[in-house]
């Protein structure tokens, strides 16, 4: 039986993954509003995040972390709690600053450790803890709080090394880790069904063109412009597709045979 291979079409889809992919680096260096002065900026750019974002909402680490500061922006709440700030309507508040600092002092920021070590050992508005107290300081000296270190040094006791990279910096690498290789499984589920996607739509049309091109008899009153010839066998017709992934480009290729 002779074979007759009617078309092969190799293609290339390339999607447009570049827009939708971003990995975070990791920054010790916080936003503007968090440095600022200005209590009422900082409470409009934070005040989201005391809604949306409160401790128990995420599970660290995660890109948040490193790329909108939410971890240190809890510190930031903590700060306009503490003082207050008339000019935002927020009153001055400790314990709602102490609950605020001790998030993210669990969450490895040196300057809440400090700052709930100094309120626990001076009673500022929460019970007197000197040992717990004493305890933060240690850990944010060990982080790398001059504050502390100064502290520690001031009542006579010796400030352990500090860690390099600090736990927060090192917690910053795992969550960037953790994104690429999400950003990673994505790209290839993407690619995956895209190729699937592909393959299937040119067996469709591949298999469109085989029906409208097959002999359909010569008796025709008014002949169109392609030659038909008339069937005397019947005819079977086979595509065959598969797709290969390059990084972000999908190959297909796709052959009809007709026997």
């Amino acid at each position: 039986m002779k074979t007759i291979k009617i078309v092969t079409l190799f293609l290339a889809v390339v999607p447009a993954l570049s827009a939708c992919s971003y990995t975070a680096q990791a920054t010790k260096t916080r936003p503007a509003y968090q440095t600022s002065a200005d209590c009422k900026t900082q409470w409009e750019h934070v005040s989201g995040i005391e809604k949306y974002w409160f401790p128990g909402s995420v599970e660290p680490p995660n890109y948040i972390m490193y790329k909108n500061h939410l971890i240190q922006a809890w510190e930031t709440i903590g700060d306009v709690y503490y003082h207050g700030c008339p000019e935002a309507g927020i009153a001055e508040n400790k314990q709602k600053a102490f609950f605020w600092y001790q998030s993210a002092a669990l969450e490895h920021v040196d300057t809440s450790q400090y700052k709930i070590g100094m309120m626990l050992i001076n009673g500022d508005d929460v019970p007197t803890d000197r040992k717990r107290g004493m305890e933060w300081l240690t850990s944010a000296a060990i982080e790398g709080s001059t504050e502390a270190r100064s502290y520690l040094a001031s009542v006579g006791m010796q400030a352990p090394p500090v860690i390099s990279p600090n736990s927060y910096e090192t917690y910053q690498e795992l969550a960037r880790q953790k994104l690429i290789e999400g950003e990673q499984r994505d790209r290839a589920a993407v690619m995956r069904d895209l190729g699937n996607l592909a393959v299937n739509t040119v067996k469709l049309v591949s298999q469109a063109v085989i029906d409208y091109s097959l002999p359909q008899g010569a008796n025709y009153t008014h002949k169109p412009a392609v030659r038909y010839v008339e069937r005397t066998e019947p005819v079977f017709c086979s595509v065959y597709a598969n797709s290969s992934q390059v990084f972000n480009t999908v190959y297909v290729n796709a052959q009809v045979f007709c026997h």
